[in-house]
């Protein structure tokens, strides 16, 4: 587990279990899915991810992880020792070092562009380049993250992360969305009413999008009071835009 210290240097906060578990099982369809963690730290998403697999009848589950901190996993390796964690920087893994996945889950590193800076930060809008998106470096760390991460779906796949709020706000966020509308068939967004982590001045979304390779014609957005309530909240509940 990264240290007080290594967790703010990293942009690593760690995720709640249910807002894992609402991701999870909002990304996964079938038994067959293979799902990855490209930010795993402690690995609420990977336990998550192993535990419904097995509930929907995989006893064999194919889920990777990758994180910087050495051992950041280490607890579900040993409860489980079909999964993989590579202990990498995700900026420094391309398409086709690993399998594409079924589903993408996790809650990027958020370093805010202040500190995200030097090779990191090259290396990072590189790869954000790679895909297509021309960010300024004056750009978070979240945001060439998301980008980075669609490169591993395979078609048809399914994409759930937590996101600060600068998704809806920020300048260099709106490269991040028009590119996610071009990805994706449909995009949900959450927002809460009780931030989801309150230690943090930042809000923060979950963004589901789903249907990767088609351009989106559904974009959803919904208010919540907590994740509770967004684990309950029904699709007629939001607030559906047709996209032209």
């Amino acid at each position: 587990m990264a240290t007080a210290t290594q967790q703010k240097a990293l942009g690593a906060f760690y995720t709640d279990e249910l807002v894992a578990q609402h991701l999870v099982q909002w990304a996964l369809r079938n038994p067959s899915d293979t799902v990855l963690d490209p930010s795993s730290g402690g690995g609420v998403f990977l336990y998550a991810a192993i535990g419904q697999l097995k509930v929907m009848g995989n006893n064999i589950p194919e889920v990777w992880g990758i994180d910087l901190v050495q051992n950041a996993a280490s607890p579900v390796r040993v409860l489980d020792n079909g999964l993989k964690v590579l202990h990498r920087d995700f900026f420094s893994i391309r398409p086709g070092e690993i399998p594409a996945f079924s589903a993408i889950v996790g809650n990027p590193p958020y370093i805010r562009y202040q500190t995200f800076s030097g090779a990191e930060r090259d290396r990072a809008l590189a790869c954000a380049r790679d895909a297509g998106v021309e960010l300024p470096r004056l750009s978070s760390s979240w945001a060439p993250f998301l980008v980075h991460a669609t490169r591993f779906l395979k078609n048809g796949g399914r994409m759930g992360m937590v996101v600060p709020a600068e998704l809806g706000h920020a300048q260099y966020a709106k490269g991040v969305l028009a590119f996610l509308l071009q990805k994706f068939a449909r995009l949900t967004v959450i927002m809460f009413r009780e931030s989801l982590f309150p230690e943090l001045s930042e809000e923060t979304y979950l963004l589901q999008c789903e249907g990767y390779g088609s351009p989106c014609k559904w974009l959803s957005v919904a208010t919540c009071q907590n994740i509770l309530q967004a684990e309950n909240a029904r699709i007629e509940d939001f607030l559906q835009i047709l996209m032209q």
